[in-house]
């Protein structure tokens, strides 16, 4: 019985080779899709991060890794003003031609913004 099958099979790719060619390739993309489907109904066995309590009195704890600089402050005490040194190391008056140019580029980021506005 199973002879006579695949005998019937061959003599059909044989005779009327371009419909089992498609034929093949609809069987094909059929269990294909099949398969798809069945992997994306199968609920994924990712493993749920452990949830714990948060106690804000913890120490913070710095992943290791290179995304972080040496320099890293957990947090740093601010005055209420700068000193001295502080004002020579870090703040420079800005001149007349970056004032301009921070001026201009605000504008046109505000031309842009209220540009297309009936």
């Amino acid at each position: 019985m199973f002879d006579v099958l695949l005998e019937n099979i061959k003599d059909f790719f044989r005779e009327k080779r371009l419909i089992a060619i498609l034929v093949s390739i609809g069987i094909f993309l059929f269990f294909t899709a099949v398969i798809v489907i069945f992997i994306q109904a199968c609920p994924s066995k990712t493993a749920v991060p452990k949830l714990e309590d948060f106690n804000a009195d913890q120490e913070l704890i710095i992943p290791d890794g290179p995304a972080l600089e040496k320099e890293y402050y957990q947090s740093r005490d601010t005055g209420s003003s700068w000193k001295d040194d502080e004002v020579k190391k870090w703040f420079t008056t800005p001149d007349g031609r970056s004032l301009e140019e921070l001026k201009n580029a605000n504008d046109g980021i505000a031309g842009d913004i209220t540009g297309a506005a009936p």
